[in-house]
This record gives structure tokens, C-alpha cells and sequence, in this order.
């Protein structure tokens, strides 16, 4: 490799004048060769801080060829898989086996990588709490990988789910029983970690109204008996109308349920009861604030000049395409 590099230095001098602009050129030629760059990582690290700003930041390109490329010997230098997962802390993943289990290179694939190097750990850094809580800051997903003692520790169950709600799911069956931890991970992924919580918790007030809060939908993760929930639901179409697709058909039946859904979003009309569908103060609320909510009407309603016309007004002519054969034909209408 050096010689190469030599060769490749002395041909560019012949081709210089002995000025000084000619001859950065050529250096620069040489530096920024990504041949003769990956060449030079596998036998000298430092050659990273000689190359320029591109190369610099093509390093997880550069570092990926050379782990495949160098010698046993080399992968198991210590120096040279630092500088590796300095660039790609999940190249922790081809280190050896020595080397996982080395705390300051873990920690340092850890920090790299947002976390995601801790499944590479040896077992035993997958049981250090220091090492795990720094992980989970940084991605709560992580938690997947903790030894199973730590996905039980609350301070680092409760710092994963307030990086990433979702990470609930890899909780211990206690901690999805915990209210401030359940609480925490429900705010962080919008609503959607309730499906995860142990089931006191998905039928607790406070998680629920909370979840409801953050995200409308998640009534959908209700139990039956929720979702017939005047109150909740009221709570939910208030924010999203279309959250009325998972109330019970009871409380689609509830005239003030889903005048509070059209109100949210017209379109929620799909999801009434037919008789409210059939409803024409009902449905005319709905086309009066988006005239393609008539293709939800009955087929009465939908026959009805009344409301087509009210419809098209709203959303122009392509809302008489959802009107009834004999109005779509009338030219009145």
C-alpha cells in the first residue's frame, strides 16, 4: 500500500511545475483518491484526519469495506475497531467476541449509534445498568436487548419509554402495571403505547383519557364496553371525527355523537347509523362542509335535491358524481 501511495505521489510531482499552487493540486489529487484512502485506513488510522471533508463523511462507506477486507489479526486490534466504530457503532456486530465485551468499546458503539449497537453487547454489558441506561436515552427501542432483570428496573424502563413510548412493549409484565411509567409512554407515541400496557392499565380512567388525548384513534384499543363510552367518545370525535368508526354501534346511533364527529371532520358520516344516514338535518350538515360526504348518505338522501344541491355548492360539480343516477342526469341540478 505504500508503495502504491509512493508511486502515485512521485507521478504527480512529475507532472507538477516546482509552483506552489501546481503542487497542492497534486496532494490534493492524492488525498482525496478513495482507492488509495481505503487503502490507507487498514494500515494507518490517522490517515482519516489527512483526507478532505467528503471522505471524511463517507467513513461508515469506507469503514464497512475495510472490516470486510482486513485480516483476523487486524479485527482483533483494539486501536483499529475503535477507530471502526467511531465511524459506525454498529459495526460492533463483526468485532470479536473480546472486544464486545470490552465496557469502554460498548459504551462507545452505544453512543455511536443511537443505541442500537446494545444488541451486539456481550451478555454481561446487557445486564449493566450504566451501560443499558445509555442505550435507552438514546433509543428507547433498545430496551429490546437489556437483560431481562433491567428491562425490569424502573428508573431504566421509565427513561426508554420517555425516548420512545413504543418501548413499553419490552417493559417488564410489573412495569406495564405502573401508572406513571404507562402514563409516560402513552404521552411519548401520541396515544398508541396503551396496546401495550397490561389491562388494568387500558381500562384506567386517567390512561385512557390520556391516550384519548394525545390521539383520538386509539379508541380503537379500547375494550367494548369503552367504546359504548358516551363520555370517551364524545371526548375522542371531538378531536378526530373519524375516531366515531370505533364507538360502539350503540353510541353511532347517539344523534349528538355524530353531530360532534361531522363537526370534527363531515366525512365521519360514513361511520353513523344508517338511520342518522338517513337523517337529512343530519346529512346536510355533513355535505355543507364537505360536499363528498354525500357518498355517505342514504340512497334517499342522495336522490334528494335538497342536499345534492347543497353538496355541490359546497365542493363543486364532482359532488354530483355521488349523487343518484336520476340527478346526476338532470340538468337543473
Amino acid at each position: 500500500v505504500a508503495e502504491d501511495l509512493e508511486r502515485s505521489y512521485t507521478v504527480s510531482l512529475q507532472r507538477s511545475t516546482a509552483e506552489s499552487r501546481e503542487l497542492q493540486a497534486a496532494a490534493e489529487a492524492i488525498v482525496t483518491c478513495r482507492q488509495a484512502y481505503r487503502r490507507a485506513v487498514i494500515v494507518n488510522r490517522n490517515a482519516i484526519k489527512q483526507a478532505e471533508t467528503s471522505l471524511q463523511r463517507d467513513q461508515e462507506v469506507i469503514f464497512n469495506w475495510a472490516v470486510d477486507h482486513v485480516s483476523e489479526g487486524r479485527r482483533r486490534d483494539r486501536d483499529f475497531m475503535r477507530t471502526v466504530i467511531e465511524a459506525n457503532g454498529e459495526l460492533l456486530e463483526r468485532a470479536p467476541e473480546r472486544l464486545r465485551r470490552d465496557r469502554e468499546m460498548v459504551m462507545l458503539a452505544v453512543t455511536q449509534s443511537d443505541g442500537w449497537a446494545l444488541q451486539f453487547a456481550a451478555e454481561e454489558l446487557k445486564r449493566d445498568p450504566e451501560v443499558v441506561l445509555a442505550a435507552v436515552r438514546r433509543s428507547g427501542w433498545a430496551l429490546e436487548h437489556a437483560a431481562e432483570e433491567l428491562r425490569g428496573d424502573r428508573n431504566i424502563a421509565l427513561a426508554a419509554v420517555q425516548t420512545t413510548g413504543e418501548a413499553l412493549e419490552f417493559a417488564s409484565d410489573e412495569l406495564k402495571r405502573d401508572r406513571e411509567v404507562v402514563l409516560a409512554a402513552v404521552r411519548k407515541s401520541g396515544g398508541w403505547a396503551l396496546k401495550a400496557a397490561a389491562p388494568e392499565m387500558r381500562v384506567d380512567h386517567e390512561v385512557v383519557l390520556e391516550a384519548l388525548r394525545q390521539n383520538a384513534l386509539t379508541l380503537e384499543l379500547l375494550n367494548e364496553a369503552l367504546r359504548g363510552s358516551r363520555d370517551l367518545v364524545l371526548e375522542a370525535v371531538q378531536a378526530n371525527g373519524l375516531a366515531l368508526e370505533h364507538a360502539s354501534s350503540a353510541v353511532q346511533e347517539d344523534r349528538t355523537v355524530v353531530e360532534t364527529a361531522i363537526r370534527s371532520n363531515p366525512l365521519s358520516l360514513r361511520f353513523a347509523s344508517p338511520k342518522l344516514r338517513d337523517n337529512k338535518e343530519v346529512v346536510l350538515a355533513a355535505v355543507a362542509k364537505d360536499g363528498y360526504a354525500l357518498e355517505y348518505a342514504s340512497p334517499a338522501l342522495r336522490a334528494n335535491r335538497t342536499v345534492v344541491l347543497e353538496a355541490v355548492a359546497c365542493s363543486g360539480t364532482g359532488a354530483l358524481l355521488l349523487a343518484s343516477p336520476e340527478l346526476r342526469d338532470d340538468p337543473s341540478v
